[in-house]
Parts: structure tokens; C-alpha cells; sequence
């Protein structure tokens, strides 16, 4: 969850203006790739419309205070994908390397290999623009002044 100020609204864009120091994305697993943190001025696009809840009667508009997320399913499948995709290559690498030889300490360095390949693949995947398309975030409360 970040806060942000509406600085301007389209028909099918708001944006908005970050406010954050950036120290939430440096923990945050999907910041390579997270297109909140990766602009330098802080300045992002959250596409459509808002979140709207029962409780929230107001329309947005400029100068408002919001609070912009990723997608909860988004961030699961990004998660996965971050944790899983190296540690099955780690595994995978590692059985396909003692088909071809028993010499257990090649083997570990060939999974280990396997396992930088795979970090390398996901990195360049989350950077990719269809990726960051998908990792766009949303307005899901509205907070006006």
C-alpha cells in the first residue's frame, strides 16, 4: 500500500504522484519489476478507474489522497514465479547434470549454474513490458480533502 496524490485524471488514465522516499520498495520482491518504484520522479499511471467500496460515494478528483496497490492476485503469481522458478532450476539442473556425470562436486556446480541462469531469466522477465503492463497498479481507497 502506497500513498499518492492525484495530479491528473483521462478517460481511461489517473494519474498520480507518489508519495514515498522509495524505502518501501527496497523490500518489497516485486520492485524490479513494480512499475510504482522504477520511475525516478515518482510520477506513475494507474490505469482505469478506482476501486470503488460500498463506503466510498465520492468520485475522484484531483488533489485527492489515494492509496495505490498491486493486484493481490498479481502479486501471488509474481511471488511464485520470483521463489519457485529458481529452486526448480536449481533441482531440475542438478538431476539432468547426474544423468551426464557422478562427480558430485560438477554436479553442484552445474546446478548452481542452472540456479544463476534462472535468477537471470526471472529478473529479465519482470522487466519486460508486458510484465510491467501486468504489475500496474490500482486505486482501491480515496481519501478527499
Amino acid at each position: 500500500m502506497t500513498k499518492a496524490i492525484v495530479t491528473n485524471i483521462t478517460d481511461q488514465s489517473v494519474f498520480v504522484t507518489i508519495q514515498n522516499d522509495g524505502s518501501q520498495c527496497e523490500t518489497c520482491p516485486q520492485a524490479g519489476g513494480c512499475s510504482i518504484c522504477t520511475n525516478p520522479d515518482k510520477q506513475t499511471i494507474v490505469e482505469g478507474r478506482y476501486i470503488q467500496s460500498e463506503n466510498d460515494d465520492m468520485p475522484i478528483a484531483v488533489g485527492d489522497e489515494v492509496y495505490i496497490d498491486i493486484r493481490p492476485e498479481t502479486r501471488v503469481v509474481s511471488s511464485l514465479i520470483l521463489f519457485l522458478v529458481p529452486i526448480a532450476a536449481l533441482f531440475g539442473s542438478y538431476k539432468l547434470s547426474t544423468l551426464f556425470t557422478q562427480n558430485e562436486p560438477l554436479t553442484i556446480g552445474i546446478s548452481l549454474i542452472g540456479l544463476m541462469v534462472s535468477v537471470i531469466a526471472v529478473v529479465l522477465l519482470f522487466r519486460t513490458e508486458k510484465m510491467k503492463n501486468k504489475v500496474k497498479p490500482y486505486i482501491y481507497k480515496v481519501q478527499s480533502e
